[in-house]
Order: C-alpha cells, then structure tokens, then sequence
C-alpha cells in the first residue's frame, strides 16, 4: 500500500469511469472495474507520478482489509475519534445537508455530481472539522481519543520521490 500513497506504482492520474472529467454517474465498483485495462506508465516503484487511481485502490484495499465501507472505516478510526461530525464521503449525506455549498459546472443540467473518487479527494468537511484535523496534525498525531504513534505520521510525511510522502506533499 506504501508504494500507492507515495504514487510511485505507476498508474495514469485518473481511470478511464468515475473521474473528474466524466461526469457521468457511476459506482465505486464501476470506477474500479475500469482500471483493469489500464497500462503502467513506468516499472512499478521506479518513479513518481501523481494518480488519483492509487488513492482510490488504496482505499479499495482497506474496505477489504476492514470490510467496512471505506466511510465507515475513516468515521471509526479518524472522524469520530477527531469530533469531526459534519465529515463524511458518503454523496448522500451531502445532499440531504442544507447547510452545503458546492461548485458549480458550466452548462449543467444537474447540480450535484457523484463522483466515486473515495481515496482520492471525496471528503466533506466544514471549517470547524477541519480545524479538528489540522489541530491533530499539529500535534504529532496526539489526541486523547485518536493517538497515534509519532513514527506513522513521520512516516507519511517523509520524502519518497520529489517532495511527496505517503499522500502528503512537503512544501
């Protein structure tokens, strides 16, 4: 999994269903289902290159590994721990919010997009939650509900390839 968040596995920035770029309503599993024919763009390890798909396969692999959906899992182990109430991945949770904002895309007939990108950028939050996070993060990973070892987090943010850890870039 080290080498999918460090984006060195070799795959193209987006699979072919369920990208930013396609629009069109898919599952999860559709998105995934799609990867199958995709070639590498380099031997497995041997470079960087940013890839929303190994995000995705990585979170695809926790739902497995967990067998809890891949927002279940982050609401047991991070957003309830953190106190990060309004944060989910799950579309329909968003919808029935009121109190959302969203982007908008030109010329489109729908409003909302259920974009199945679950490890690569599916998370809604609010300011309040994102402070939780970033408090967290602050510091070392310690939080009396959530502790976390400081080797994991040095782990994430150590250098593999340019200025990219383990899903975190180092500016």
């Amino acid at each position: 999994i080290e080498i999918l968040l460090a984006h060195t596995a070799g795959f193209t920035h987006d699979a072919p269903v369920g990208s930013n770029s396609d629009l069109k309503p898919c599952t999860f599993e559709d998105h995934l289902k799609s990867i199958e024919d995709i070639w590498l763009k380099f031997p497995v390890g041997t470079n960087y290159a940013y890839s929303n798909l190994e995000m995705d396969l990585a979170a695809y692999i926790i739902e497995k590994e967990s067998g809890l959906s891949f927002n279940e899992y982050l609401k047991a182990q991070i957003f309830t721990p953190l106190s990060m109430k309004s944060t989910t991945i799950d579309d329909d949770e968003v919808l029935a919010n009121e109190n959302r904002t969203e982007g908008i895309f030109p010329n489109a007939k729908q409003k909302h997009y259920k974009i199945p990108l679950m490890g690569s950028g599916a998370i809604y939050t609010n300011l309040n939650d994102f402070v939780n996070y970033v408090q967290f993060l602050m510091h070392h990973g310690q939080s009396e509900k959530l502790p976390m070892s400081d080797s994991l987090l040095l782990d994430m943010y150590t250098i593999r390839y340019m200025n990219y850890g383990l899903g975190t870039v180092i500016i």
